[in-house]
C-alpha cells in the first residue's frame, strides 16, 4: 500500500464515521414523540422554557458540527488526492 495513500483513507473513515454520527443523533433524538417529550418537560415546575430551547438549539448544532466536519475531511481527502496525481 502506497503511503501517502494512508491519510487518504483515514479521512474517508473519519467522514464515514461522523455522518454516521451524526445520522444516529439526528434521527435518535427527532424521534415521534419528540414533541410530546418536549410538551411533558415543559409541565414539570422546574423546568424553564428557554433552558429547553437552548438544549434544543445546543443539540443541533452539535449535529451541523459534525455534518461540517465530514465535509471538511471529505474536501481534505479530495485535495490530497489529487495532489498524489
Amino acid at each position: 500500500m502506497n503511503e501517502k495513500s494512508m491519510p487518504i483513507r483515514e479521512l474517508f473513515y473519519g467522514t464515514a464515521m461522523n455522518v454516521l454520527l451524526a445520522t444516529t443523533m439526528y434521527f435518535g433524538f427527532r424521534g415521534l414523540n419528540d414533541e410530546q417529550r418536549y410538551q411533558d418537560m415543559l409541565k414539570q415546575e422546574h423546568t424553564h422554557k428557554e433552558s429547553l430551547l437552548a438544549t434544543k438549539i445546543n443539540r443541533d448544532m452539535d449535529i451541523a458540527g459534525m455534518f461540517g466536519s465530514a465535509a471538511c475531511m471529505l474536501i481534505s481527502a479530495a485535495r490530497l488526492s489529487r495532489e498524489e496525481d
